[in-house]
């Protein structure tokens, strides 16, 4: 039974990951950002969290944006686009000196 219940979980996170996709594509970005948190809840993908960050940033959130791309980082610490992306990010929003 418990890889039965990792079975519906994971089919589950698929569905709330194609649906967010779909709400992305649309423009619906709290509503894809929602559906992503929801596939991460399920399955604890680390790209999941990419997604959520690219929503809160499309979202115009940035420093929700940045925490989701850290806790992604942390998973895919080779990832040294998003790495500069983040940085880039974090640059634009420091005062000027």
């Amino acid at each position: 039974a418990p890889a039965r219940a990792t079975d519906l979980a994971l089919d589950a996170a698929q569905a709330h990951t194609t649906t967010g996709q779909t709400f992305f594509t649309s423009g619906k970005f709290p509503e894809a950002r929602i559906e992503f948190e929801a596939a991460y809840g399920l399955s604890k993908e680390p790209d999941l969290l990419f997604n959520i960050a690219l929503a809160w940033e499309r979202e115009g959130l940035v420093r929700e944006a940045i925490g989701a791309y850290e806790r992604y980082l942390l998973a895919r610490p080779s990832d040294l686009e998003t790495k500069a992306k983040v940085e880039r990010i974090r640059l634009a929003m420091s005062p000027p000196p």
